[in-house]
C-alpha cells in the first residue's frame, strides 16, 4: 500500500500480475476511493455490481459460497473483485498492442462482511486512519492488502456478447483480453463477466482446489486465511 496526500490509494493487485509474468513493483491506483459513492446496479439473476473506484467493480451474490466441511460446517460467502489495469505502465509496452494497453485482472474474495477479525484489523491499521472499523471496509480495501484467488473470466465459455471494442492477444504465454481504456473494460465486465460469474462460482470447488502460488497455497487456503484468520504461506507451513 501508498501512502499519498488525500488518503490511502490502493494498489493494483500486484499477484494477478506476477502471475502472467510481468514484472509491476509497487504501484498505486490512479483514483482515490470515495466511500460515499460506490455504485451498486442489479445485474442478472440476483447479482449485485458495486462499482467501488473508476478501475475496480466488485460482484455479489447470495448464491455464492463456499463451505468448510470442519468439525462444524462453515459457509463462507463469495464476491468477484474486477481490476481494470494498464498495463503500459508495466514495462512490457513491446508486447501489447497499440492503443490497446488495459486488461482486466479478477479474482475472488471473501465479502468484506465476513472477513476474519484480525485480518479486518490489519486493512484497517493499513488504511492511514480512513478506515475506522470493520464495517468501512469494501473490496478494494482488502484486495490491496492482501488479494485473491485469482481466476481466468476468459476461459468462462458462454453467449454473452459486448459492443466494447477489445483484442485477444498473447502476453508471455498466456492469452489476454484488451482494452483502450478503464471505461471500456469496465463495460465488458458489466456485459459479459458479470453473466459468466454463477459458472464460475458455481463450480467453485474446482476453482478453490488449484494451486495459487510457490509456497502449495490453494484457494482454500486463500479463502480460510480472510474468513477465519488461519495462516498462509510460510506461516502455514511452519503451522503458526
Amino acid at each position: 500500500m501508498s501512502k499519498k496526500k488525500g488518503g490511502w490509494y490502493q494498489e493494483s493487485q500486484r499477484h494477478a500480475l506476477a502471475a502472467k509474468g510481468v514484472e509491476t513493483g509497487h504501484k498505486s491506483s490512479s483514483s482515490k476511493p470515495n466511500y460515499s459513492q460506490s455504485k451498486e446496479k442489479p445485474a442478472p439473476s440476483g447479482t449485485i455490481i458495486s462499482e467501488e473506484l473508476e478501475n475496480v467493480l466488485f460482484m455479489r451474490n447470495p448464491s455464492w459460497s463456499c463451505l468448510f466441511e470442519d468439525e462444524v460446517d462453515r459457509r463462507v460467502h463469495l464476491g468477484l473483485y474486477c481490476e481494470a489495469v494498464d498495463l503500459g505502465a508495466t514495462g512490457i509496452d513491446d508486447q501489447l498492442p497499440e492503443d490497446y494497453q488495459v486488461a482486466v485482472f479478477s479474482s475472488i474474495m471473501v465479502v468484506p462482511e465476513e472477513l476474519g477479525d484480525k485480518y479486518a484489523e490489519e486493512i484497517i491499521k493499513t488504511s492511514g486512519g480512513d478506515l475506522k472499523k470493520k464495517s468501512d471496509i469494501q473490496a478494494f480495501d482488502a484486495a490491496g492488502w492482501g488479494g485473491g484467488v485469482p481466476v481466468d473470466m476468459e476461459s468462462v465459455s458462454s453467449i454473452a456478447k459486448s459492443d466494447v471494442d477489445s483484442v485477444v492477444t498473447e502476453i508471455n504465454g498466456d492469452k489476454m483480453r484488451l482494452f483502450k481504456s478503464h471505461d471500456d473494460a469496465q463495460r465488458y465486465v458489466k456485459d459479459v463477466y458479470s453473466k459468466n460469474a454463477s459458472a464460475v462460482f458455481g463450480l467453485i470447488g474446482f476453482q478453490l482446489d488449484r494451486r495459487v502460488n510457490g509456497l502449495g497455497d490453494t484457494g482454500w487456503d486463500i479463502i480460510s486465511h480472510q474468513a477465519f484468520d488461519t495462516p498462509v504461506g510460510f506461516d502455514r507451513i511452519r503451522g503458526k
